[in-house]
C-alpha cells in the first residue's frame, strides 16, 4: 500500500513540476515523496512491527528453551507432526509445566504451614 501511495504521489508531483522545471521537477517530485511518504510511512511500519516483535520475542525464547528439552528420538510420534503442531504442543507443555510448579509450591507452603 505504501508503494502504491508513493508512486501516485510521485506521478502527480511530476505532472505538476516537470513542465515548469524540466528534469529538476522530476528529481524534486521523487525526492519529496521519498522523504515525506517513505520516511513517515516507513517509521510508522517500523514502530508497529517493533511493538509486535517485542511482545512475541520472550515467548519465542521460552519456546526455544523448552524445545531443546524435548528429545524427538524418545517420542517417535513427534516426527509425524508439522513444525506448527510441534510449536503448539511445546507451548501447551510449557503452560502445564508452569501450572504444576505452582501447584507444588502451594502444597509445600501448605505442609510448612501445618508443621
Amino acid at each position: 500500500m505504501l508503494s502504491v501511495l508513493s508512486g501516485l504521489a510521485t506521478a502527480v508531483l511530476a505532472i505538476m513540476l516537470v513542465p515548469p522545471l524540466g528534469v529538476a521537477g522530476a528529481v524534486y517530485s521523487y525526492t519529496a515523496t521519498a522523504l515525506v511518504i517513505g520516511l513517515m510511512g516507513g517509521t510508522f511500519v517500523f514502530f508497529k512491527k517493533r511493538k509486535d516483535w517485542i511482545t512475541t520475542a520472550p515467548q519465542l525464547e521460552k519456546q526455544k528453551q523448552f524445545k531443546a528439552e524435548i528429545d524427538v528420538e524418545e517420542c517417535p510420534d513427534l516426527k509425524e507432526l508439522t513444525d506448527k503442531e510441534k510449536d503448539a504442543l511445546i507451548l501447551d507443555l510449557h503452560k502445564a509445566n508452569k501450572h504444576l510448579k505452582l501447584q507444588i509450591k502451594q502444597k509445600l507452603a501448605e505442609t510448612e504451614a501445618i508443621d
